[in-house]
């Protein structure tokens, strides 16, 4: 046993057999903790993939929804974005404060079995009402996952490493994104779309649920009191840095969302080929970006004028990723390859990804530990907002107004302006930011 003194301090037993039991004793913990840490990490990654392995599903599966409900652009973008963001807006912030009272097991058990129903019941869609309908409930899932499971999964592992397993988190949604649009490909190939979006999204929806309950639901703790006093104590300067990651949201979810529709109209690409390169993109480019990123963060913690760099450095990577994003638009498709237009693609993404992680990491310092949950909530939302609501339904609404003007080109031209004005909320957001700190 540890004999206390009484100043206070703990002290090792003298006799040599209650040393060795005190000893093993530390030693079982140990391991139990690190067990522990592992079973979390894992749920909270697997949870988070799976509920964007949905998405990925339904963008690559939108030319066949398209083609047989008679889906136009705008339509679309408020199937594959804006039902999300307006779920944000309703969902997101209530879960920061629901995060911090119900045993996050609970919950994430709660959003996989959303996202499990409603993957078959939208394959049962006969029109598009019918399908937007399931497709607005699918989207709690989504919005809901990620201010309960990143914050879970970064409170499990020790201070040293907890930038780094954020910016693990923060790929999660793109290897979703990656294993749902490969999955759905080739399953197109050799059946519906219906049938498609139930391997690609229902069925690794169950998997994970019986997951997380097996491996995550010892961990849970009581049900506590509601309070909003996560989002009070939050600091000005926080919630400055969380908004610009909602501004690199419109830089990066529109592209994302409107890829495979923009493959399929200016490549010779397939669908499983365009499945092939979102696969690419999403699982290698994004987490790559993500945990480079991470890695720039935790260097630049030597640093005095650490956070100042990094958001320097978070611009830079920003406007960088103009270069490929514009070539992606004024080249040519047809006359590339499957991998010239992945590695093009794979180029705009691992940059602009790279930016995330060094602004989130100095927004996670400065929120306290009750506050974490609410980053994410913020980002969620602002993400969503921005990037979603605002960015990826714009371009699908200037494509339709264009289309009568500039026909086929019409899509090429909406995704510009979205783009530059992405690119001036993030430089307004950082220099107000860098001025307070």
């Amino acid at each position: 046993m540890v004999v206390k003194t009484l100043e206070g301090k703990d002290e090792l037993p003298s006799h040599p057999g209650a040393l060795s039991a005190y000893v093993n004793f530390q030693r079982i913990a140990q391991a139990c903790s690190k067990k522990y840490s592992y079973s979390t990490l894992f749920c909270s990654f697997f949870c988070m993939c799976v509920t964007f392995m949905d998405r990925g599903a339904m963008q690559i599966l939108m030319p066949f929804i398209s083609s047989e409900l008679k889906v136009s652009d705008t339509q679309s973008a408020l199937l594959n974005s804006s039902f999300y963001a307006l779920n944000a807006l309703l969902v997101q912030l209530p879960i920061g404060v629901v995060v911090n009272v119900v045993p996050p097991a609970y919950l994430l058990c709660l959003l996989m079995f959303i996202l499990c129903v409603g993957a078959f019941i939208s394959s049962f869609a006969a029109t598009f009402l019918q399908l937007a309908i399931v497709r607005f409930f699918v989207s709690i899932a989504e919005v809901g996952a990620m201010p309960v499971a990143i914050p879970l999964a970064i409170d499990s592992c020790s201070e040293a490493y907890k930038a780094l397993v954020m910016s693990m988190m923060l790929g999660s949604n793109a290897c979703g994104i990656a294993l749902g649009s490969v999955i759905a490909g080739y399953c197109s190939e050799w059946f519906s779309w219906r049938s498609s979006l139930v391997l690609a999204s229902g069925v690794p929806s169950i998997c994970c649920g019986v997951v997380i309950h097996s491996c995550a639901g010892s961990t849970s703790s009581k049900i506590r009191k509601p309070s909003l006093e996560p989002y009070y104590s939050l600091p000005y300067t926080a919630y400055l840095l969380v908004l610009a990651t909602g501004f690199l949201a419109q830089l990066f979810w529109p592209p994302l969302v409107w890829w495979p529709t923009f493959l399929s109209r200016y490549s010779s690409l397939s669908i499983s080929q365009i499945g092939n390169v979102m696969f690419v993109v999403n699982i290698v480019a994004v987490p790559l970006g993500s945990v480079f990123g991470g890695l720039c963060g935790y260097m630049l913690q030597r640093n005095t004028n650490s956070v100042q760099s990094g958001l320097i450095l978070s611009l830079l990577f920003s406007i960088l990723s103009c270069v490929p994003f514009l070539s992606i638009l004024t080249t040519d498709l047809f006359l590339l390859t499957q991998y010239q237009i992945m590695f093009l693609l794979s180029s705009f993404h691992l940059i602009l990804q790279t930016s995330l992680p060094l602004l989130l990491t100095p927004a996670f310092k400065l929120a306290g530990a009750a506050s974490r949950g609410v980053i994410f909530a913020l980002h969620g939302f602002f993400g969503n907002l921005i990037g979603q609501l605002l960015g990826s339904s714009v371009v699908g609404i200037i494509s339709d107004s264009l289309s009568t003007t500039h026909g086929h080109q019409s899509l090429r031209l909406a995704m510009a302006p979205v783009y530059a004005c992405g690119i001036v909320g993030v430089s307004l957001c950082i220099a107000v930011a860098a001025k307070r700190i």
